[in-house]
């Protein structure tokens, strides 16, 4: 707005006012600091609420900040489209726009001629077309004045991360579909490379990872996008592979020379706490070793029970969507035979390894999970920090 000739800053400010000037100086700051730290620039915006705030943030750009004083409300909002309101988009929208032609009542072609309406006018609109229109009404009314309560609030930790690009429609447009699988490895390259980047800095940042992948894609002439899914597996270049496999399954229907792919996008999802994905698998792994019945089970009044600690496994299973992966065949060690020697007898009893707690055979001399000795401390290399969860979490 424009400053009185005779206004001085020594002069008595109206308490919106000052505090509208105060949040400004603050958010000049803010905005320092993220440049001299970052190397970032940003705008702002200072108003009376969220919604305010919001609009008049994105009216100067790039680099400064506006602040709306209330005064200065209804000259911002009045030629404001309808559908620019929050919470008043898509389909709302245009029918506060459009209107009830079929009824004689037009419709809103700005905030400023809704708020005037009233919320009668705008409830006879949305009756028998939207859920609680005396309610819609009121709030849209309110958001045409400029008034919202809703609480600035810190924005929560995202539930996935995702890297997309749209390739539009036309095949003589700057950038057309994908019509092969090399054009689409190069993008998902691309959004490997992000994503990794992204999701190693919520490990760091937040302490937790995500365990699933998904690929979603769109194809011409097929309408909406599609999606596949699977196990999310560490490295970008296992993403890339997996996110190709999916691709495949998702493009089988087509010519690999004329994929007509219109969107491709790659997300990471399924976060949950704890350390690094790769770590939580090693740990799977054990468990479902130790979980795995032995080649010789004895007579059942004889077998000893299994502690709840080793019946309790993690599902590793995988998503049927999850691309194929090659497995290796596991050899017996030379120092834990798994049969007694020529012209032993092998006894019925059994024993409970001290650190992961498996019912080994009798004539097992080491554990067939953790490679224990009968009596004895873990010898294999890297071995500390599992004995060390074990005992932790027997309470030891």
């Amino acid at each position: 707005r424009t400053v009185p000739a005779d206004w001085s800053p020594n002069d008595a400010w109206p308490p919106d006012d000052a505090l509208l000037a105060a949040g400004a100086a603050i958010v000049a700051r803010a905005r320092a600091a993220v440049r001299e730290r970052l190397g970032f620039t940003c705008s702002a915006g200072i108003a009376s609420n969220k919604l305010l705030a919001k609009l008049c943030g994105g009216l100067h750009k790039p680099n400064q900040q506006t602040v709306l004083p209330p005064d200065a409300v209804e000259s911002l909002l009045d030629p404001l489209p309808v559908d620019r309101l929050r919470g008043f988009g898509g389909k709302l929208g245009e029918l506060l726009k459009s209107g009830r032609p079929d009824l004689g009542l037009p419709g809103f072609d700005c905030a400023g001629a809704l708020r005037r309406a009233g919320e009668a006018s705008v409830s006879k609109i949305l009756r028998g077309e939207w859920a609680n229109p005396e309610a819609v009404a009121a709030n849209a009314c309110r958001m045409a004045a400029g008034l919202d309560d809703s609480p600035v609030e810190d924005r929560p930790l995202s539930k996935q991360v995702a890297a997309s690009k749209n390739f539009g429609r036309s095949k003589t447009g700057s950038r057309g579909p994908l019509e092969t699988y090399e054009a689409a490895e190069r993008w998902l390259k691309e959004f490997a490379e992000d994503i990794a980047a992204r999701l190693e800095h919520e490990s760091e940042l937040n302490e937790r990872h995500a365990t699933q992948l998904v690929v979603s894609a769109r194809f011409e002439g097929a309408g909406a996008a599609r999606s596949k899914r699977c196990k999310l597996r560490g490295g970008k270049e296992q993403l890339v592979a997996d996110s190709m496999s999916l691709l495949r399954q998702l493009a089988a229907d087509r010519a690999s020379c004329s994929l007509g792919i219109t969107l491709l996008c790659i997300t990471a999802e399924g976060f949950v706490a704890g350390g690094s994905a790769s770590e939580k698998d090693a740990l799977q792994r054990f468990f479902k070793r130790s979980a795995a019945p032995t080649s010789e089970p004895g007579p059942p009044s004889k077998q000893a029970r299994v502690p709840d600690a080793a019946v309790i496994v993690c599902d590793d299973s995988e998503d049927d969507d999850a691309p194929e992966a090659s497995s290796e065949k596991s050899t017996p060690s030379k120092t834990r035979p798994t049969e007694p020697a020529p012209g032993r007898t092998k006894p019925d009893a059994r024993w409970t390894c001290d650190v992961c707690t498996l019912v080994n055979q009798a004539f097992v001399r080491r554990c067939h999970a953790c490679d224990t000795p009968r009596s004895g401390q873990l010898q294999v290399e890297g071995a500390t920090k599992i004995d060390t969860f074990f005992r932790k979490k027997g309470g030891g």
